[in-house]
């Protein structure tokens, strides 16, 4: 009994971390020029998250793996 007590806690620990959000970091840059872009919106479609790029064209954002950014 205390065996698939002890597997039942582990799976619901083992599925709250694969859900779990983290920050996400990044920086938008211009394809040709490679100069940073400020003030750039970024979205993550999958859980409403909104952002913006700072003076320096870095974001950083909640995300899971597979969630879809936008700028």
């Amino acid at each position: 009994m205390k065996c698939i007590f002890f597997q039942v806690i582990f799976l619901f620990f083992m599925v709250s971390l694969l859900k779990a959000q983290s920050d996400v970091s990044g920086m938008v840059q211009d394809r040709t020029s490679r100069k940073s872009i400020d003030f750039v919106d970024v979205f993550n479609l999958s859980n409403k998250a909104q952002t913006l790029t700072n003076a320096k064209g870095e974001f950083k954002i909640k995300a899971s793996v597979n969630d879809l950014l936008v700028f």
